[in-house]
Formats: structure tokens, C-alpha cells, sequence
């Protein structure tokens, strides 16, 4: 369901929704701040309520055309940003530095992205969830990582990306060449109707 199944009222102040409440009887509250829904006088059972809650998540599951074409674009312009961020890694940028043209590429600024960036160089992209950013040169980095996406109208991208320099090990290359080709061959395997449990099982048989 769109915009069209719900009523849209605007409110100078929260407190105001009580206005508008009138006599229903299935109410609910649904969000983060419970503290709101207390002081309005709604008891703590009707806190984003478990039925109301799994139900809503479950036909959120199923996207709308615009949904879709949100997603892919978030997809497309973390795509591009990640490209540049490879260029910046080969050019010698510092893992901050890295960063910096990732955020430019998607012409963002921190706070605007689903989840804060991870930039890793060689022995910190095997560190889970790696923060630093360091500032010193990647002039001799042969290994990134970056785990990053972007958000466009609430609706985020997520990409987790492994490069390597021409002069990296040839043992961690062939293993990016690996799983590459088991993502590659799990995309050509998903369309509608098969299961995450199927691919799931695909890539347990491409690993072993």
C-alpha cells in the first residue's frame, strides 16, 4: 500500500494526535520513542505491537515498483562511488583519503549515509567492523576493502568490495577471482520464485 491508505494529518505539536485519535479502538503505537506514546496515554502492551508489527514488516517485504527503482539507484551511485574509490586506493590515497572520494563521488557527506563507511588497507580488511581511517599514504597498500553504500529517500545500498593491487600476492588474487565467480554465478542463479534457502545451498556447494 501507498500514500493513499493512510489519512495524513499535518500537526503543529505531537501531543496534537491525540485530537485525532477519537474513538478508535485498534490503536497502536509504532516507532522509536515509547516515552511519546506513554505520556499520550498509551499503555506499554501497544507498543509497536508484535501482530501489527510482523504484519506490516511482512508486505514491506514485497517492494513496489518504486521501491525497486529507488534501490537500484542507491545501488548505481554506490557502484559508481566504489569504482572511485579504487582509483583513490591505486593513486596512493591514505584509507581517509579513500574514504573522502567515496563520500565526494556520491556527493554526500557523512551523516547522510545508511551506515558509516569502512575503508581497510591489507591486514585491517580481515578486522570486523574496522573504524581508524588512517591518514598515512596507501602508496604501498596492496589490498582494500570497502564496505559502504548509500541512502536515497530512506532506502540504502550495501556493497562490500575487495581490490587488489597487480603486485598483491598471487594466492589472495585467485581467491578474489573465486569468489567472484561464485557471486557472479549466484546472481545468474536468483529470479523470482527461488528461495534464499536454494541459493543459499548453491553457495554452500560452490565453497566445497
Amino acid at each position: 500500500a501507498g500514500a493513499e491508505a493512510f489519512d495524513i494529518v499535518d500537526l503543529s505539536a505531537p501531543e496534537q494526535v491525540i485530537d485525532h485519535l477519537g474513538t478508535l479502538r485498534h490503536v497502536a503505537f509504532m516507532g522509536e520513542n515509547t516515552a511519546f506514546a506513554s505520556r499520550i496515554g498509551m499503555p506499554s502492551a501497544l507498543h509497536n505491537e508484535a501482530h501489527l508489527r510482523n504484519s506490516l514488516d511482512y508486505h514491506r517485504s514485497v517492494k513496489s515498483a518504486y521501491e525497486v527503482a529507488l534501490i537500484r539507484e542507491a545501488n548505481q551511485v554506490a557502484m559508481t562511488a566504489h569504482r572511485t574509490a579504487q582509483t583513490a586506493f591505486l593513486q596512493g590515497h591514505s584509507e581517509l583519503g579513500v574514504h573522502h572520494a567515496y563520500l565526494a563521488a556520491c556527493q554526500a557527506r557523512d551523516p547522510d549515509m545508511p551506515y558509516e563507511t569502512i575503508v581497510a588497507f591489507d591486514d585491517r580488511s580481515a578486522v570486523l567492523h574496522y573504524q581508524h581511517k588512517r591518514t598515512s599514504p596507501g602508496t604501498n597498500s596492496q589490498v582494500l576493502l570497502v564496505d559502504a553504500g548509500y541512502q536515497l529517500q530512506g532506502y540504502a545500498s550495501d556493497i562490500t568490495r575487495t581490490f587488489a593491487r597487480d603486485s598483491a600476492p598471487g594466492v589472495f588474487q585467485a581467491l578474489i577471482r573465486a569468489v567472484t565467480g561464485l557471486k557472479d554465478s549466484l546472481m545468474a542463479a536468483t529470479s523470482p520464485g527461488v528461495s534464499f534457502k536454494d541459493l543459499n545451498q548453491l553457495a554452500h556447494d560452490g565453497v566445497t
